[in-house]
């Protein structure tokens, strides 16, 4: 019986997100001592590095949809990892994060650094290079302008 091959796919969209879903399954099987995802550490740094902030304000500063914060910061609280103050409005409430947040933050940072390390065994540096260019680069698209070359 002749063995059948997985047939790649010629498509950049599918590849990346291939890439994209196994990256993410190896960081989230780095960050399980922290009881943690990879986005939901992500979220949780940038909350301790911002001290304070809004829903509206964490989205703009990691570059995330809205409505993907709001659902990972509802984990966040269920797991006690962040609690809400009050904010100069009553709907503009404040996030930060609690003494264990601040614990599980500093946890997770060994284990990123773990993962990153490990990326860059695997990987390369110039190979990771161009992955950390990417996202600006097809930023342009997102912004409706024509990529090089096309007509």
């Amino acid at each position: 019986m002749e063995e059948k091959k997985e047939r790649m796919v010629n498509c950049y969209c599918t590849n990346l997100r291939r890439a994209s879903s196994l990256l993410t399954k190896y960081y989230d099987r780095t960050m399980e001592p922290a009881g943690v995802t990879a986005n939901q550490y992500f979220l949780l740094h940038v909350i301790g590095f911002l001290k304070e902030c809004n829903k509206s304000e964490l989205a703009r500063h990691t570059g995330l949809e809205r409505t993907t914060v709001i659902r990972n910061l509802d984990i966040l609280l269920k797991k006690r990892l962040i609690e809400q103050a009050p904010g100069p409005t009553r709907r503009n409430g404040l996030i930060r994060l609690t003494d264990h947040g601040k614990q599980t933050d500093e946890k997770g940072m060994n284990l990123w650094k773990r993962a990153q390390r490990d990326m860059e065994a695997l990987l390369g540096r110039e190979k990771l290079a161009v992955l950390q260019e990417l996202p600006a680069e097809l930023w342009r698209l997102q912004k409706g302008l024509d990529p090089p070359g096309h007509k």
